[in-house]
Protein backbone atom coordinates (compact mmCIF):
# COMPACT_ATOMS: atom_id res chain seq x y z
CA UNK A 1 0.00 0.00 0.00
CA UNK A 2 1.45 3.35 -1.05
CA UNK A 3 1.32 6.27 1.36
CA UNK A 4 1.70 10.00 0.78
CA UNK A 5 1.80 13.26 2.73
CA UNK A 6 -0.26 16.32 1.89
CA UNK A 7 -1.23 19.53 3.64
CA UNK A 8 -4.62 20.50 4.97
CA UNK A 9 -4.97 24.25 5.59
CA UNK A 10 -7.30 25.85 8.10
CA UNK A 11 -8.10 29.42 9.14
CA UNK A 12 -7.17 30.20 12.75
CA UNK A 13 -7.47 33.22 15.03
CA UNK A 14 -3.95 34.24 14.03
CA UNK A 15 -4.01 33.44 10.31
CA UNK A 16 -3.45 30.14 8.54
CA UNK A 17 -2.24 26.81 9.85
CA UNK A 18 -1.04 23.97 7.64
CA UNK A 19 -0.91 20.42 8.93
CA UNK A 20 0.55 17.45 7.09
CA UNK A 21 -1.58 14.32 6.85
CA UNK A 22 -0.38 10.85 5.89
CA UNK A 23 -2.87 8.86 3.84
CA UNK A 24 -3.26 6.02 1.37
CA UNK A 25 -2.16 7.06 -2.11
CA UNK A 26 -3.71 5.45 -5.18
CA UNK A 27 -1.08 5.16 -7.88
CA UNK A 28 -1.58 6.84 -11.24
CA UNK A 29 -2.45 10.31 -12.47
CA UNK A 30 -5.83 9.41 -13.95
CA UNK A 31 -8.65 11.56 -12.55
CA UNK A 32 -10.32 8.52 -11.01
CA UNK A 33 -7.13 7.63 -9.12
CA UNK A 34 -6.51 11.16 -7.93
CA UNK A 35 -10.06 11.39 -6.62
CA UNK A 36 -9.57 8.18 -4.68
CA UNK A 37 -6.48 9.75 -3.13
CA UNK A 38 -8.45 12.92 -2.31
CA UNK A 39 -11.13 10.87 -0.54
CA UNK A 40 -8.44 9.03 1.40
CA UNK A 41 -6.77 12.32 2.43
CA UNK A 42 -10.09 13.83 3.48
CA UNK A 43 -10.93 10.72 5.52
CA UNK A 44 -7.69 11.21 7.47
CA UNK A 45 -8.48 14.87 8.06
CA UNK A 46 -11.98 14.04 9.31
CA UNK A 47 -10.48 11.59 11.79
CA UNK A 48 -8.84 14.62 13.41
CA UNK A 49 -12.28 16.16 14.01
CA UNK A 50 -12.48 18.49 10.99
CA UNK A 51 -15.55 17.55 8.98
CA UNK A 52 -16.01 20.16 6.25
CA UNK A 53 -13.06 19.60 3.91
CA UNK A 54 -12.77 20.97 0.37
CA UNK A 55 -10.38 19.93 -2.37
CA UNK A 56 -9.40 23.09 -4.25
CA UNK A 57 -8.37 22.05 -7.74
CA UNK A 58 -9.69 20.87 -11.07
CA UNK A 59 -9.52 17.35 -9.60
CA UNK A 60 -12.20 18.19 -7.02
CA UNK A 61 -15.49 16.32 -7.06
CA UNK A 62 -17.12 19.39 -5.51
CA UNK A 63 -18.14 22.00 -8.12
CA UNK A 64 -17.02 24.78 -5.76
CA UNK A 65 -13.56 23.26 -5.45
CA UNK A 66 -13.35 23.12 -9.23
CA UNK A 67 -14.43 26.75 -9.60
CA UNK A 68 -11.76 27.73 -7.07
CA UNK A 69 -8.97 26.28 -9.17
CA UNK A 70 -6.50 29.01 -10.17
CA UNK A 71 -7.07 27.80 -13.74
CA UNK A 72 -10.80 28.58 -13.48
CA UNK A 73 -11.03 31.56 -11.11
CA UNK A 74 -11.14 34.71 -13.22
CA UNK A 75 -9.90 38.20 -12.35
CA UNK A 76 -10.61 41.44 -14.19
CA UNK A 77 -7.84 44.04 -14.20
CA UNK A 78 -7.97 47.21 -16.29
CA UNK A 79 -10.80 45.83 -18.38
CA UNK A 80 -9.02 42.56 -19.14
CA UNK A 81 -10.31 39.31 -17.65
CA UNK A 82 -7.95 36.41 -17.19
CA UNK A 83 -7.33 33.45 -14.90
CA UNK A 84 -5.42 33.71 -11.63
CA UNK A 85 -2.88 31.27 -13.07
CA UNK A 86 -2.16 33.35 -16.18
CA UNK A 87 -2.00 36.63 -14.28
CA UNK A 88 0.40 35.08 -11.79
CA UNK A 89 2.83 34.00 -14.51
CA UNK A 90 2.43 37.39 -16.18
CA UNK A 91 3.39 39.08 -12.90
CA UNK A 92 6.79 37.40 -12.67
CA UNK A 93 9.88 39.60 -13.04
CA UNK A 94 13.22 38.09 -13.96
CA UNK A 95 16.81 39.34 -14.10
CA UNK A 96 17.32 42.45 -16.25
CA UNK A 97 13.67 43.32 -15.54
CA UNK A 98 12.40 40.74 -18.03
CA UNK A 99 8.63 40.21 -17.91
CA UNK A 100 6.20 38.13 -19.90
CA UNK A 101 3.00 40.14 -19.66
CA UNK A 102 1.72 38.36 -22.75
CA UNK A 103 0.90 35.51 -20.36
CA UNK A 104 -2.06 37.57 -19.14
CA UNK A 105 -3.88 36.83 -22.39
CA UNK A 106 -3.01 33.13 -22.56
CA UNK A 107 -4.88 30.07 -21.41
CA UNK A 108 -3.65 29.08 -17.93
CA UNK A 109 -1.90 25.89 -18.99
CA UNK A 110 -0.23 27.66 -21.89
CA UNK A 111 1.03 30.51 -19.69
CA UNK A 112 2.70 28.13 -17.26
CA UNK A 113 4.36 26.12 -20.04
CA UNK A 114 5.42 29.29 -21.87
CA UNK A 115 7.22 30.79 -18.86
CA UNK A 116 8.82 27.53 -17.76
CA UNK A 117 10.23 26.92 -21.24
CA UNK A 118 11.69 30.44 -21.43
CA UNK A 119 13.22 30.13 -17.96
CA UNK A 120 14.96 26.95 -19.04
CA UNK A 121 15.96 28.26 -22.46
CA UNK A 122 17.43 31.57 -21.30
CA UNK A 123 18.51 30.55 -17.76
CA UNK A 124 16.34 33.26 -16.25
CA UNK A 125 16.36 34.02 -12.54
CA UNK A 126 13.18 35.12 -10.78
CA UNK A 127 13.76 38.40 -8.92
CA UNK A 128 10.24 39.41 -7.87
CA UNK A 129 6.68 40.06 -8.99
CA UNK A 130 4.73 43.05 -10.26
CA UNK A 131 0.95 43.16 -10.43
CA UNK A 132 -1.30 46.15 -11.06
CA UNK A 133 1.33 48.62 -9.83
CA UNK A 134 2.31 46.59 -6.75
CA UNK A 135 5.85 45.25 -6.39
CA UNK A 136 6.39 42.02 -4.46
CA UNK A 137 9.77 40.74 -3.33
CA UNK A 138 10.86 37.13 -2.99
CA UNK A 139 10.81 37.29 0.82
CA UNK A 140 7.23 36.02 0.74
CA UNK A 141 7.07 34.28 -2.61
CA UNK A 142 3.36 33.51 -2.58
CA UNK A 143 2.16 37.00 -1.60
CA UNK A 144 1.61 38.13 -5.20
CA UNK A 145 -0.22 34.90 -6.02
CA UNK A 146 -2.39 35.27 -2.91
CA UNK A 147 -3.20 38.87 -3.75
CA UNK A 148 -4.33 38.00 -7.29
CA UNK A 149 -6.33 35.03 -6.04
CA UNK A 150 -8.08 36.95 -3.26
CA UNK A 151 -8.90 39.75 -5.68
CA UNK A 152 -10.55 37.09 -7.82
CA UNK A 153 -12.60 35.88 -4.85
CA UNK A 154 -13.73 39.42 -4.11
CA UNK A 155 -14.82 39.83 -7.72
CA UNK A 156 -16.60 36.45 -7.63
CA UNK A 157 -18.38 36.85 -4.31
CA UNK A 158 -20.74 33.92 -4.79
CA UNK A 159 -17.77 31.56 -4.89
CA UNK A 160 -16.25 33.23 -1.83
CA UNK A 161 -19.57 32.84 -0.03
CA UNK A 162 -19.42 29.09 -0.62
CA UNK A 163 -15.74 28.84 0.32
CA UNK A 164 -16.19 30.10 3.88
CA UNK A 165 -18.63 27.27 4.64
CA UNK A 166 -15.65 24.88 4.70
CA UNK A 167 -13.14 24.44 7.52
CA UNK A 168 -10.16 22.83 5.78
CA UNK A 169 -8.73 23.11 2.28
CA UNK A 170 -6.52 20.72 0.31
CA UNK A 171 -4.80 20.58 -3.08
CA UNK A 172 -3.88 17.01 -3.98
CA UNK A 173 -1.13 17.96 -6.45
CA UNK A 174 0.58 20.60 -4.27
CA UNK A 175 4.10 19.60 -3.32
CA UNK A 176 5.78 21.95 -0.86
CA UNK A 177 9.20 20.80 -2.08
CA UNK A 178 8.50 21.99 -5.63
CA UNK A 179 6.00 24.85 -5.27
CA UNK A 180 5.48 27.86 -3.05
CA UNK A 181 2.03 29.15 -3.97
CA UNK A 182 -0.89 26.92 -3.00
CA UNK A 183 -4.52 27.69 -3.84
CA UNK A 184 -5.74 25.67 -0.85
CA UNK A 185 -3.67 27.79 1.53
CA UNK A 186 -4.95 30.96 -0.12
CA UNK A 187 -8.53 29.82 0.46
CA UNK A 188 -7.81 29.44 4.19
CA UNK A 189 -6.19 32.88 4.13
CA UNK A 190 -9.26 34.39 2.47
CA UNK A 191 -11.49 32.84 5.12
CA UNK A 192 -9.31 34.35 7.86
CA UNK A 193 -9.39 37.80 6.26
CA UNK A 194 -13.10 37.75 5.58
CA UNK A 195 -14.13 36.49 9.01
CA UNK A 196 -12.04 39.24 10.58
CA UNK A 197 -13.35 41.97 8.23
CA UNK A 198 -9.87 42.52 6.81
CA UNK A 199 -10.48 42.05 3.08
CA UNK A 200 -10.56 45.76 2.19
CA UNK A 201 -7.52 46.49 4.33
CA UNK A 202 -5.67 43.62 2.71
CA UNK A 203 -6.45 44.75 -0.84
CA UNK A 204 -5.37 48.30 0.00
CA UNK A 205 -2.06 47.21 1.50
CA UNK A 206 -1.20 43.50 1.41
CA UNK A 207 2.24 44.21 2.85
CA UNK A 208 0.68 44.82 6.27
CA UNK A 209 -0.09 41.11 6.34
CA UNK A 210 3.42 39.69 6.11
CA UNK A 211 2.81 38.08 9.49
CA UNK A 212 0.60 35.52 7.71
CA UNK A 213 3.72 34.08 6.08
CA UNK A 214 5.73 33.54 9.24
CA UNK A 215 5.96 29.95 10.39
Amino acid sequence: MARANRFGFISTNNGVEGKIYNFEWFMGLALSQLRKSIRSLHDEIRKSGIQKVLEVSRKSEDPIGNKLSAFNLMVEVNGIKSSVESLYHGSKVFNENIKFEECNNMKPGDSRKYVHELIKKDSLILTGFEFNGLLFTLSTKSMCYDYIYILGLVQNKEVGDQLIKYDCFTDIVFNQNKSVACQARTCAMYKYLRENNLIDKYLNNPFEFEYLYRS
